[in-house]
């Protein structure tokens, strides 16, 4: 479940997702984020992790992972704005 909403959010990029941000994070950033979502899913008391576990922490792992173009810069786009629109675009299962 978790690798579904990862790739489900980074492994789908299209443009009107991305908002003229980059192609998608590394897979260091699907990695870091698979690992923290579980970490958080623990301290929540519980051994599975899910979606929401996912959307909860994946501000904090992919903000600094995601580059903005120039484009999207000079739309005053931020890393910030691009992770937080996917997520919100992103249904949980």
């Amino acid at each position: 479940m978790i690798y579904r909403t990862i790739a489900r959010a980074f492994g789908e990029r299209t443009p009107q997702t991305t908002m003229r941000g980059p192609t998608g994070a590394s897979p260091r950033a699907t990695i870091s984020l698979t690992l923290a979502a579980k970490a958080y899913a623990f301290l929540k008391g519980r051994g599975y992790v899910t979606p929401q576990d996912v959307k909860s922490i994946g501000m904090d792992v992919l903000r600094h992972r995601v580059a903005i173009t120039y484009e999207a810069e000079a739309e005053e786009k931020t890393s910030e704005s691009i992770v937080q629109k996917i997520f919100d675009e992103l249904p949980v299962p």
